[in-house]
């Protein structure tokens, strides 16, 4: 386990089979160069699947565009390109997974048109072909993101039980067995790490399966949508606008039209495989209201919701890809089309009202799109529709991959020399900028890091542009996978020595609220140390200052029984005594106001 922070969230458990993928682009290239670009192959991949959703019932277009208003909406914008998050990918699967149990459903093909919706009363609902098939991509999605349990879980149990009689335990076996074997890897490890729990984050209620000991740390206050759910002010002040900047100004349209969707194919629909599918789409989105953390930040000050948006997106995706599946929007025909014309007016509102990219962006986002879809179909259609030699076709095919090698060589060096310099691209105003600008040339070095989110968060910065640098944030380890914050200095010294570390990046203190709970002043205990040279300084940075250290040596743990307390605790000594007469003025305030109320009570009473 290589553990990054102290918080509850404890993320060294989470599936990563994403970040596995990243680091075999990054052992085969040498670099991280493709991470910021890798997503566009999942990209692809979901939007096959949202198209493929739709093949069978002649409506493969609409389930493509209801798809596109979801991944191209302004939290997808906002939160995925360049970043290498994994978000897409666990998207693209989930539908992937939709695609084949929808196209596998055994039905009456007629040879042009849409199937019917009767299966065929001599085969069985699904063949084991595509319950493997969809088994695979269901497990490299739950191997991807933990939060993909909810929709694959109920999809999973769905299939099992409208199998019928005779097939539910070959379903179960052919999903289940194809879906471990894929996607189980990091549910095992977490089990054998923590004893017996596939997914640390929950005790799973009555069983008390064991569990990190972790600090109740988490990077917001951990409010769930369901918390402010009678509060109307949130949704004028915080909710509504948050929600147009994440599916533009169309959000009402696009969140009431895709629930009436999934619950009338859940009541109406005659396909089994749809009316599961739709059901998966409205547990997803009742799950995302009670998620920790959807609504993150100070109580009545939601700021994680719009980024926490992206939780809502896989019951919005199953029911945008099975909304054009209604039967009484694609039969008859010219109904399916004016539904399809619909769809695309909402897409293209929702896209020309949400976050743009940059426009330095735009170049190369038209040359991916006129080579990877426009030239392949165009290609296409003058071979089979024109005389045009196959020599022509070939030249084409050439010039394009000329240029996209003289232009991908070109940002892979650009890329090399350039990233991590303009650290306000990704800090903003915050910090640690200084300290990543400081390691980013560094090579082969130990890094400890100590302090608040601002250090850990942008973590992977330091592992420097070639990436060579060891980085492990200093805490203390303990049963189950428990990873905690040191509470005193010598132990917090012992660790440093036992690291062999060459430098420690340090916030001031382990939270930013001086009177928060396991608040400590790491950077005082070992700010006076001889065996420490301070490199880097950043004083006047938000939301705490950040510094850098070189470790030349020991440090010495005897340090610690010289520090003056009283001196560096002082700041939360006067915050804890602010809050003290605080609450005792409010008590004094209280007392006079009962004893006003009191007095003329009795005045009252005594006329």
């Amino acid at each position: 386990l290589h553990f990054t922070d102290a918080l509850r969230l404890a993320t060294w458990f989470y599936p990563q089979s994403s970040e596995l993928m990243h680091g075999a682009l990054m052992g085969l290239m040498g670099s991280d160069w493709l991470s910021p670009v890798f997503n566009m192959l999942p990209i692809g991949v979901a939007l096959l699947a949202c198209w493929c959703v739709g093949r069978p019932y002649g409506v493969g277009p609409a389930t493509l565009v209801g798809g596109a208003i979801l991944l191209s909406a302004g939290v997808m914008i906002e939160t995925q390109p360049g970043e290498g998050r994994n978000d897409i990918v666990c998207f693209a699967f989930l539908i992937a997974f939709v695609a084949f149990l929808i196209n596998g459903h055994q039905r009456r093909a007629p040879r042009s048109g849409a199937v019917e919706e009767t299966p065929d009363p001599n085969a069985p609902l699904l063949d084991k072909g595509p319950l493997i098939l969809a088994g695979i991509a269901a497990g490299i999605a739950i191997s991807i993101k933990v939060s993909m349990l909810a929709p694959i879980g109920v999809i999973f149990i769905g299939m099992i039980l409208v199998s019928g009689k005779g097939r539910r335990l070959t379903t179960a076996l052919c999903l289940g067995i194809s879906m471990f074997v894929v996607g189980g890897y990091w549910y095992v490890r977490a089990m054998i790490y923590t004893g017996g729990n596939p997914v640390p984050a929950i005790g799973w209620g009555p069983l008390r399966l064991p569990q990190p000991d972790q600090m109740p740390l988490d990077p917001r206050p951990r409010f769930s949508v369901a918390h402010y759910v009678a509060d109307p002010g949130i949704y004028r002040w915080w909710f509504f606008p948050r929600l147009e900047d994440a599916f533009g100004i169309l959000f009402p349209l696009i969140l009431i039209m895709l629930a009436a969707a999934s619950i009338w194919l859940v009541v109406k629909s005659r396909n089994k495989i749809v009316r599961v599918i739709a059901a998966s789409a409205l547990i997803t989105a009742v799950v995302y209201l009670f998620t920790p953390l959807t609504a993150a930040g100070q109580e009545f000050q939601p700021r994680g919701f719009f980024t926490n948006t992206r939780y809502l997106l896989p019951g919005l995706l199953l029911a945008a890809v099975t909304l054009p599946l209604i039967r009484q929007l694609r039969v008859p025909e010219d109904r399916a089309k004016k539904v399809l014309i619909f769809l695309t007016a909402v897409f293209a509102i929702t896209v020309l009202t949400s976050p743009k990219w940059y426009p330095s962006f735009l170049p190369g986002a038209i040359f991916l799109t006129l080579a990877i879809v426009w030239a392949p179909v165009g290609l296409i259609w003058l071979k089979e529709n024109t005389k045009v030699p196959t020599a022509v076709i070939a030249g084409v095919i050439g010039a394009i991959v000329v240029i996209a090698a003289i232009w991908g060589r070109g940002e892979e060096v650009g890329y090399a020399e350039k990233h991590y310099t303009r650290t306000t691209l990704f800090l903003q105003e915050g910090g640690p900028q200084e300290a990543f600008e400081y390691t980013r040339d560094l090579k082969d070095k130990r890094i400890a890091l100590a302090g608040s989110g601002e250090i850990f968060f942008g973590q992977y910065g330091f592992y420097g542009v070639d990436r060579s640098n060891y980085v492990q944030y200093i805490g203390q380890e303990g049963d189950n996978g428990t990873y905690r914050l040191i509470d005193n200095c010598r132990e917090f010294i012992d660790k440093v020595n036992e690291g062999n570390y060459d430098f420690i990046i340090t916030s001031e203190y382990t939270q930013d609220s001086p009177e928060a709970d396991y608040w400590y002043p790491v950077r005082a205990w070992i700010d006076n140390d001889p065996a420490v040279e301070l490199v880097v300084s950043e004083d006047d940075i938000t939301p705490q200052p950040d510094y850098v250290y070189k470790i030349n040596g020991k440090l010495d743990p005897d340090q610690c029984a010289r520090l003056d307390n009283s001196e560096i605790y002082e700041v939360r000594t006067e915050a804890l005594q602010a809050i003290k007469e605080r609450e005792a003025e409010a008590e004094a305030k209280a007392a006079e106001e009962e004893a006003a109320e009191a007095e003329a009570e009795a005045a009252g009473n005594s006329q």
